[in-house]
């Protein structure tokens, strides 16, 4: 939920803190909490947003009971709750429907053009919220309060992951109606919505209220290992082979790494061949679900990382260079093997990315912008041009021991 935090104990207590402007913490109040505070009990799961619109605070969260039942609690400004209105909520609701069965996933995407998927244990899906771009994938452009299964549109193999993308402003004229991507267990990616940036992948610009499938059979990229989808529809496919597969928002940032000068590709295209089975995408989950024009992404192997994407004086590559780069570049060899834990991405992403990497052997690095503290023992405000280990480092609320 970007400024807006949950966590969920072993024992089912759920307790939150952050900004709380449209009630998303669940406290029956907006006032903002700095330290964890009970929300919620007899809690099996919790979901947000992964990262929200470009103004970061219209956070919703989702949380199932142990006894059963789905909550919602937070932003509503376009039903993206499912609790049968647009009204915010400021306490935990129970979601209108489906009331009898067992959610096994909710997926909420975007913020203030929100919309929110869920599916159940039985593999049938369900949408509310925001449609101006026929995102649903039901043929229509009608926007819901309330879920209402869309299995008959979306398949229903299990959902991998899902994606959504609302352009780069706050407001309901500049969201540019919005897009759906998932990735199923029967090896596809669908999509829905709009096709601005060819985010698609259907070889057109025209957007489609109809799901658009690719790879049945494998044959775009063969058995998929993983899937992202960065800002406003820069995608990515890594394939069981270490291949990566692109298409969608390129423009002059070049985040196919391809070399390619074309701000739009249309089709699923071969952008890197690792040669490593065992590859990964590293930033999955720190680029996604954003609105932002300005993304890069990470792909990690035994024995290379790579990024792709926009490069700034503020370092967001992590290899030293300020050069904004046509092709993947690489970052220092004791980041192979690394995972990515998360980064921070100021206003639009043009100021700036700190990004935090934990290493095979355990130890942490960051780099990228570093006006938020707490990635140099000065925390002094520079751009940190490649990783470096973090030591006991101060930012403006709390102390963390880094070793």
């Amino acid at each position: 939920g970007a400024e807006s935090m949950m966590a969920l104990m072993n024992n089912g207590d759920l307790y939150a803190w952050g900004y709380n402007a449209y009630g998303q913490l669940g406290l029956n109040n907006t006032t903002e909490y700095n330290t964890p505070t009970l929300t919620a009990s007899g809690v099996a799961d919790v979901w947000g947003q992964e990262k929200v619109n470009y103004s970061t605070g219209y956070a919703a969260f989702f949380h199932r009971k142990t006894a059963g039942g789905l909550y919602a609690v937070g932003y509503n400004g376009n039903g993206q709750l499912g609790i049968g209105s647009t009204t915010n909520a400021t306490s935990w609701t129970a979601v209108t429907s489906p009331s009898s069965v067992t959610i096994r996933a909710v997926f909420p995407l975007c913020g203030y053009t929100g919309w929110t998927f869920a599916q159940d244990t039985a593999g049938q899906i369900y949408v509310t919220g925001w449609n101006a771009g026929g995102q649903h994938g039901n043929g229509t452009t009608t926007q819901a309060t309330s879920f209402y299964n869309v299995s008959a549109f979306w398949g229903t193999g299990t959902i991998n992951a899902c994606y959504g993308g609302a352009y780069y402003y706050n407001t309901v004229a500049n969201a540019n109606n919005g897009h759906t991507h998932m990735w199923l267990s029967d090896n596809t990616i669908r999509s829905a919505g709009d096709n601005t940036w060819g985010q698609l992948g259907n070889g057109t610009t025209t957007a489609s209220t109809s799901v658009v499938t690719l790879n049945t059979g494998g044959a775009a990229f063969g058995t998929i290992k993983d899937f992202t989808s960065h800002a406003i529809g820069s995608n990515y496919v890594l394939n069981t082979a270490g291949q990566v597969y692109f298409w969608g928002h390129n423009n002059v940032y070049y985040q196919a790494g391809i070399s390619t000068t074309s701000a739009l590709i249309l089709t699923p295209t071969l952008a890197l061949s690792t040669g490593d089975a065992n590859a990964r995408i590293l930033s999955k989950y720190c680029g996604a679900n954003t609105n932002e024009y300005y993304s890069r992404c990470y792909i990690g192997t035994s024995t290379v990382t790579y990024v792709a994407g926009y490069n700034s004086a503020n370092n967001q590559y992590g290899n030293g260079s300020q050069v904004q780069a046509t092709t993947w570049q690489t970052l220092p060899t004791f980041c192979n093997n690394a995972v990515m834990l998360g980064a921070y991405s100021s206003l639009g992403d043009a100021s700036g990315s700190t990004y935090v990497l934990q290493t095979a052997n355990g130890k942490y690095y960051t780099w990228g912008y570093n006006a938020q503290y707490g990635v140099s023992a000065t925390g002094a405000q520079y751009p940190l041009a490649t990783p470096m280990k973090s030591p006991n480092s101060y930012n403006y609320y709390t102390y963390r021991d880094w070793e």
